[in-house]
């Protein structure tokens, strides 16, 4: 008797809200029977009732009826879905900011939320997938406003604004990641790019870079990015003293060898620069860089000598004009073995053709000069 007595007494002070149920009740039918407009009306009808409108049940209800509108295809609400997607997620999150951990409507809000997420997920991965990236960023942005903290989302986020050129959305995502802790070496790769090209900011890439590091210590690439690095923001003594002691470390790490020869190069330590590149000839006679390099601290050096010769008077050409001529054929000799191991490696590589060309005229070797212009015309390169 006691029941029936509070029922009827909450049923005479609550009317409407007994009303504005029978909406949610009508919304939830309309909602299974796939009448999204008739679903919509009822649930805004409970919605708009004061003593209803924050009811877990309504809310849920809202939440649902809302989802379904923000991903719905129908033409009627192409200019509504932004705002669905609010009001579902605004609806869900009430729900679990207000609602106990062990009642029914936050478990429901709970899973409601991650299907939430799931749709919008899944709609921006088809969409990268079809390289639709402009719009495939719009629903990893709406995926990240209902799972923040999802790394997946973040991920697939930041290379999706970063292909459609939304940079200052694609540095968002991948900070937030690192700031997370998550380790992905493509996502420093990405950072350290925009960092340097979009925000023009190579301090910032340096201190990106060195997570990087910290976090993939064997990659040979993040340690030769910290290299140039260093080298264009004139900290070489500082970009010296890491790679000496990796040196000690790694004693046949030829791309070490090869960075500290790249560093007295720009200090204009040619001796010690002429060391290195040995020393990484020696480990891999195939290097490129190491041969070209190498030649060209005895070319120039070569050249330098030579002006001394044309800057002068020909009194002081003839006394000794010759024997300093002599100095720079010393060390174009020296050059040679390399141009050639150098165009050997890659020949197709138009500076060291046209370099090698000219130190066999300086040389005397005409007819390899003459052939060496030949294979130069041939590869576009000639006058």
């Amino acid at each position: 008797m006691k029941k029936l007595i509070t029922y009827l007494f909450v049923c005479f002070i609550s009317f409407s809200a007994f009303a504005q149920n029978s909406n949610v009740n009508k919304a939830e039918r309309s909602l299974k029977e796939g009448d999204l407009a008739t679903a919509k009306e009822a649930i805004d009808e409970a919605q708009a009732n004061d003593k209803t409108k924050d009811a877990a049940r309504t809310l849920y209800t809202l939440a649902q009826v809302y989802q379904n509108i923000s991903v719905s295809e129908d033409a009627q609400y192409a200019g509504m879905k932004d705002e669905a997607f609010n009001k579902a997620l605004n609806a869900y999150n009430q729900i679990l900011e207000s609602e106990s951990e062990n009642s029914t409507y936050y478990v429901l809000a709970f899973e409601g939320i991650n299907s939430f997420w799931g749709a919008n997920f899944n709609v921006a991965a088809e969409l990268f997938n079809e390289n639709d990236f402009e719009k495939a960023s719009e629903y990893f942005e709406k995926a990240k406003l209902i799972q923040p903290g999802d790394t997946t989302t973040l991920l697939y986020g930041g290379f999706a604004a970063q292909q459609a050129d939304n940079l200052d959305l694609a540095l968002e995502n991948f900070n937030k990641l690192i700031e997370m802790e998550y380790q992905d070496l493509d996502v420093y790769r990405s950072l350290i790019y925009l960092e340097r090209a979009h925000l023009q900011d190579s301090e910032k890439a340096l201190a990106t870079v060195r997570k990087a590091k910290a976090a993939f210590p064997a990659d040979a690439d993040i340690a030769r990015e910290e290299i140039n690095l260093l080298v264009e923001l004139d900290k070489l003594d500082e970009a010296l003293t890491s790679l000496e002691a990796a040196v000690k470390e790694e004693p046949n790490n030829e791309l070490f060898y090869y960075n500290i020869g790249i560093i007295y190069d720009n200090k204009q330590e040619f001796e010690k620069a002429e060391a290195n590149y040995k020393k990484v000839i020696e480990l891999n006679s195939n290097h490129f860089e190491a041969n070209f390099n190498l030649a060209a601290i005895y070319y120039n050096r070569a050249v330098e000598i030579l002006g001394e010769a044309n800057n002068m008077d020909l009194d002081e050409y003839q006394e000794k004009g010759k024997e300093i001529e002599a100095k720079a054929q010393v060390e174009f000799q020296k050059s040679l073995p390399y141009l050639e191991k150098a165009h050997q490696i890659t020949a197709d590589d138009m500076s060291a053709a046209q370099t090698l060309q000219t130190v066999y005229a300086q040389l005397g070797m005409t007819e390899k000069s003459e052939a060496m212009a030949a294979k130069i015309a041939k590869m576009g390169g000639g006058n």
